[in-house]
């Protein structure tokens, strides 16, 4: 990740090549601008995030630092992928569609998007306890709920 894929006016991260082999731009948020703009006032380098023990000169594989986190955390079987997952699902319980939680991950295909998004049960009871309501409206507003 180069300073010349930020574009900072627009909030936008610009990935020329992802993994599907697209281009990608990711909407930055507020937390993400304040932390890019701190590392750029600090930065000498093209990177956003240097690394003067990686050959390339920019942290490329971030799971040897990732495994150190959670080591020092105690935390265990907790891979950096499952950052992805969470961030799905986060998305999802604050209300937002399939599509643009699929955008924001750049899923290709939108069954992708569905094993990322594991709905929280707090948030799955309320809706359940929704339906149940207006089911219930519908049955008493047709007069059928005592016949059930």
């Amino acid at each position: 990740m180069e300073w010349d894929n930020i574009d900072f006016e627009r909030k936008i991260w610009h990935i020329p090549k992802t993994k599907n082999g697209k281009a990608q731009n990711i909407p930055l948020t507020d937390e993400a601008m304040e932390i890019l703009q701190a590392r750029k006032f600090t930065s000498e380098s093209k990177w956003v995030l240097p690394s003067a023990s990686s050959e390339s000169g920019h942290l490329s594989h971030p799971n040897t630092a990732w495994k150190i986190i959670c080591k020092k955390a105690s935390i265990k079987n907790f891979r950096i992928h499952d950052l992805r997952r969470t961030f799905g699902s986060c998305m999802s319980d604050a209300g937002a569609s399939q599509r643009t939680i699929s955008t924001a991950l750049n899923h290709m295909n939108s069954n992708s998007t569905m094993h990322y998004t594991i709905a929280c049960m707090e948030l799955v009871r309320q809706y359940m306890s929704k339906a149940t309501r207006i089911i219930r409206e519908c049955a008493e507003n047709y007069n059928i709920y005592n016949t059930i």
